[in-house]
């Protein structure tokens, strides 16, 4: 006799977790918690759409790799932004109208200059940052009417809110579903207890670069007039004059060179200054390292596949939560200690950039991503 054949319409999920699951529902974590927070500059014109992308691939990478080095950056950018506004806000005639949008958008290159002369528009090469705006606009050479406001900026932004929407959820997601299993004692995965790692590192990224555009491709070219704010005389010759003078002062003016990929050129900077003692910005790097290699330290007692493995992760845990932390103290308690003693010969902080400190704690986060599988 042959069995009944049942048509079933739904079959419910297995109630227990797979491998699979665990590391598709991570890996989306973090790859979402890593793309939408990371904001390029604007790159070299002419650049095609795929270095544009390989650029950004870079910078993803090195979030992943090391988080920290993308908050430093972040921080870093978010602190000369405020400057920039401070100083912009001394000027009556931009103070109302200049914004944090627009700090980060003269940081990232998002700024260029253009002219006519003799009835031909010239474009200057490179890009020009918020001090060489302020003096021309102080000088009468460039009218604050024509800057970009923040809502033309905004649209030039490619920020998609339902990427940035769908990445909240899943982080959310993956937070609840691991601090539910802390709670009925249930066991949690290393990869699980690394993805949370990275999220309060997306929330600084995201809340430092709140106001700074994504993927801005041209920048915005502001006119620039060879005297006052007026249109050129009508006679021939004084017109010849100012031309020659509007052709003088364009080329003379100082701009800063496009990179073809800003953004990895960035990290590798910031990589090379994080051990850096100066300011804030690291001391809240090193507040992140703390909190970021602590995270991986909840899983110094779970089970590994062998013991060599668990001191892995351990001594890697250690040196991403204290590497950082230690330069940054160790530096200013040196500093500290030479100028009192010799106030007279000791300048300014100790600059280590030891390049074996990099390496080592580089080392450390690709244990511990090697050891998450």
């Amino acid at each position: 006799m042959s069995d009944a054949i049942n048509n079933v319409g739904w079959v419910d999920q297995p109630k227990t977790r797979g491998t699979f699951d665990v590391i598709l529902s991570c890996l989306l974590t973090v790859f979402l918690c890593c793309w939408t927070v990371v904001h390029p500059a604007v790159a070299r014109p002419g650049s095609s759409k795929w270095r544009r992308i390989l650029d950004k691939t870079v910078c993803l990478l090195v979030a992943a790799i090391a988080p920290e080095v993308v908050v430093y950056l972040a921080v870093c950018e978010l602190a000369n932004a405020k400057y920039t506004n401070v100083q912009m806000s001394s000027e009556p005639r931009i103070g109302h109208v200049w914004t944090t949008t627009h700090s980060f958008t003269a940081h990232m290159g998002g700024f260029g200059l253009t002219t006519v002369m003799n009835d031909v528009r010239e474009t200057k090469n490179g890009w020009i940052n918020a001090r060489i705006i302020l003096s021309l606009i102080q000088s009468g050479r460039i009218s604050p009417s024509r800057l970009p406001t923040r809502a033309e900026i905004e649209d030039k932004s490619k920020a998609d809110v339902m990427v940035k929407a769908l990445a909240f959820v899943q982080a959310l997601w993956v937070l609840v579903q691991c601090i539910a299993r802390a709670a009925q004692h249930l066991p949690i995965t290393t990869i699980e207890l690394s993805t949370v790692a990275y999220i309060p590192c997306a929330v600084v990224i995201s809340c430092c670069w709140w106001n700074k555009p994504m993927d801005i491709e041209k920048p915005f070219l502001l006119e620039l007039l060879a005297s006052d704010v007026q249109q050129p005389p009508t006679n021939s010759s004084c017109n010849n004059d100012y031309a020659r003078e509007g052709s003088t002062l364009f080329s003379s003016i100082a701009t800063y060179d496009y990179h073809t990929y800003p953004l990895a050129r960035a990290s590798a900077d910031a990589v090379s200054s994080v051990f850096a003692p100066a300011g804030r910005e690291n001391f809240m790097t090193a507040c992140f390292c703390l909190l970021f290699g602590g995270l991986h330290c909840l899983a110094w007692n779970l089970h590994f596949p062998t013991p060599i493995e668990r001191f892995l992760w351990r001594v890697g845990s250690i040196i991403i939560a204290c590497s950082i932390p230690l330069s940054w103290l160790l530096t200013r308690v040196i500093t500290s200690v030479m100028a009192r003693a010799f106030p007279e010969a000791w300048y300014g902080l100790v600059r280590s950039r030891n390049p074996s400190k990099t390496q080592i704690w580089g080392s450390s986060n690709l244990i511990t991503i090697s050891e998450l599988f």
